[in-house]
């Protein structure tokens, strides 16, 4: 096991609604923004939304990417669910097994990462960078 570097790979939550789940997973692996997305089904969620609150039956996606693409991962999940406000909520991986964690760089770039990309952050395009939570500075 290998301590994460800072930067190496992020865990992201998203819930939708089962039918969209699916979907979205294939989306997000297609488009290179995840390495792999989980589906755990029968999630009941609880929340507040326009004063009321309400309970939803949804799917849980357990996303894996490196923190280099978590802003265009949570910019596709914008772009492709189905909510209004979608949940995208990115936590870091402290530690995990050297090979899975390359693996997950491996499988979200077209080409290989440069390893800058590996150790956290990401251009905006206009030479300002991004931390791992794609914020720009």
């Amino acid at each position: 096991m290998t301590r994460g570097a800072r930067g190496a790979a992020r865990v992201v939550l998203v819930t939708a609604p089962p039918r969209a789940a699916r979907r979205l997973a294939r989306a997000l692996v297609e488009r290179r923004v995840a390495a792999c997305v989980n589906l755990v089904p029968l999630v009941r969620s609880v929340y507040r939304w326009k004063g009321r609150v309400e309970e939803a039956s949804e799917t849980l996606l357990v996303i894996k990417t490196p923190a280099a693409r978590v802003r265009a991962l949570l910019a596709a999940v914008e772009e492709l669910h189905p909510y209004e406000v979608p949940e995208g909520i990115a936590l870091p991986v402290v530690a995990g097994l050297a090979p899975y964690l390359r693996w997950i760089a491996s499988e979200t770039y077209r080409t290989r990462p440069k390893s800058s990309d590996l150790r956290g952050g990401t251009s905006s395009g206009d030479g300002r960078k991004s931390d791992d939570l794609g914020r720009v500075r």
